[in-house]
């Protein structure tokens, strides 16, 4: 891959405090991009800019209010890439998961990213550009708990397929990763007997470092991956092996 494939490109990452969204951002400012960064908070999102060396922009929002997105955005004439990353799990049996809890968590993981996406495509649609949805192996496998979740990203893929269809015309593409256990925070910090049957079902029993989902997104939105649209790559260990 052309080391200068991304220089100058305008990269907007929702979703990008945490330990996915850092490993985006480290990537693609390491190779030249101008990212636009998005999350909750303003502080924590200027200290990422001030990590990553200075010179991009981010905007606090909410993911699950179409008007902040639309606000978090409207400054911005051109977008070359969008990595829709923003989202969060909800572990809860479905008979005590309350209705709002719901609503807010499709606002968050499938409705604000379809609308992030749509926002996107209107800036791509006279120069063409590529739309990241970042699901989960988990939109293809049933978990304990994890009903809403799961449903949100098989959402999110099914939206991916359909908007590939839609927006290839105009020289956009849109493609998914669904990643496995990614080493988070939250991971590092689990019991060793939670740890051990959360990766019981990964081959090598390795957890995804956050980087890896990083690299293959910078190899396929970069134009030696150019037939790749559409499509969901599920990076997960071998998970769904079973």
């Amino acid at each position: 891959m052309n080391k200068n494939e991304f220089t100058g490109k305008r990269i907007v990452i929702s979703g990008a405090c945490g330990g996915l969204g850092r490993a985006f951002a480290s990537e693609f400012a390491g190779q030249g991009a101008r990212l636009m960064l998005l999350d909750q908070q303003a502080d924590t999102l200027a200290a990422l800019v001030g990590e990553l060396g200075g010179g991009h922009d981010f905007a606090a929002c909410d993911q699950a209010q179409p008007a902040s997105l639309v606000q978090a955005l409207s400054g911005l004439d051109q977008i070359d890439v969008l990595i829709n990353n923003a989202g969060y799990m909800l572990r809860k049996p479905l008979f005590d998961t309350a209705i709002d809890e719901v609503g807010h968590l499709l606002g968050v993981n499938l409705t604000g990213a379809i609308i992030l996406a749509m926002i996107a495509a209107q800036r791509m649609k006279q120069a063409g550009g590529t739309i990241v949805n970042i699901a989960s192996q988990l939109a293809f496998a049933s978990e304990a708990d994890r009903a809403i979740y799961s449903v949100s990203k098989a959402g999110l893929v099914q939206f991916t397929r359909n908007a590939a269809r839609e927006w290839a015309p105009f020289g956009i593409r849109s493609f998914a990763l669904a990643p496995g256990v990614l080493r988070t925070n939250m991971t590092d910090n689990l019991s060793q007997q939670a740890r051990e049957r959360l990766m019981s079902r990964v081959p090598d029993g390795r957890m995804i470092e956050p980087e890896e989902i990083a690299r293959i997104a910078a190899f396929l939105i970069s134009g030696q991956a150019r037939s790749f649209n559409g499509q969901t790559l599920i990076a997960d260990g071998g998970y769904l092996i079973h």
